[in-house]
């Protein structure tokens, strides 16, 4: 436990919140852009800590839960890519929130009616782009740039969906199960250690 404890302490501790500003992107051609986009994504802590929990919640509803939630999750990355011109740093505070649910919903493991997998991966998605393209007009960045971060915000809730559910359809015990909900429980507390200092960080401010 103690060991843990303290992988979780120093995972924490790396996601500390710094000044919040907008991403800088280089310009260049298309495929290069997108790759900087999916950087942008795989690199954005509130990201990670949000749409992993959505993963993990999408594989325990059902084995094929990635899929009926995936298509509304890429319309609500979209939307947030539409209207991050009116987002602000408070807006990781209701995104982080997405990601607590999402990771409480995942520990308590029920087969939740659709909408409510369905409805965080839209939610979260909105939420996630705004945070990441805050301090951006639509239109500023290269279109590379907005599908890049599209697709790195979505690979990170499908790479989690699909290694619990290949974790938990190769091992079918319980105990598998278990160690699933265990990982989203440790997700749980990372998002609400860093939620604390992001809330912190406002008040600061």
């Amino acid at each position: 436990m103690r060991v843990a404890f303290r992988t979780l302490m120093a995972a924490t501790l790396t996601l500390l919140p710094v000044a919040a500003e907008a991403h800088s992107f280089a310009k260049g051609t298309f495929f290069p852009l997108v790759v900087q986009g999916i950087g942008a994504s795989l690199n954005e802590p509130v990201a990670l800590l949000t749409l992993i929990p959505v993963g993990l919640l999408a594989s325990l509803w059902q084995p094929e839960g990635m899929l009926r939630v995936w298509p509304w999750q890429i319309a609500g990355l979209i939307l947030g890519v539409l209207v991050a011109i009116v987002a602000s740093p408070v807006f990781a505070i209701p995104a982080l929130i997405g990601g607590l649910v999402c990771g409480l919903l995942s520990v308590i493991d029920r087969p939740w009616p659709a909408f409510v997998p369905i409805g965080a991966a839209f939610v979260t998605g909105v939420l996630v782009n705004m945070v990441t393209l805050e301090g951006h007009a639509l239109g500023e960045l290269p279109v590379g740039i907005y599908v890049g971060i599209v697709v790195g915000a979505s690979a990170i809730t499908a790479i989690s969906a699909s290694i619990a559910r290949v974790v938990v359809e190769r091992f079918p015990y319980f105990w598998v199960r278990l160690g699933v909900r265990v990982v989203a429980s440790w997700t749980v507390a990372m998002t609400l250690l860093y939620l604390t200092f992001q809330i912190r960080s406002l008040l600061i401010v």
